[in-house]
């Protein structure tokens, strides 16, 4: 059984996937403000759940963290 894609194969993948990305990105568009508060937030909340996890399990880390960050938007 042949395991490579031929040229034509890979272009038109290719072409396919920006196309996907590109119709995600404008779906996505109204949440792109959202997406990087959610990203800033979760970079900001790491060295905590690191923390937590050194002390407990991944669980109980993960719960512990959320809670605060609740506590922080309130």
């Amino acid at each position: 059984m042949k395991d490579e894609f031929s040229l034509t194969q890979k272009r038109a993948l290719a072409v396919v996937t920006v196309l996907a990305v590109l119709l995600g990105a404008y779906f996505l568009r109204g949440f792109f403000v959202l997406i990087v508060m959610a990203a800033v937030g979760a970079y900001l909340f790491t060295p905590l759940y690191q923390r937590f996890q050194r002390r407990m399990g991944t669980g109980l880390s993960a719960t512990l963290t959320v809670l605060v960050a609740i506590l922080m938007v309130i």
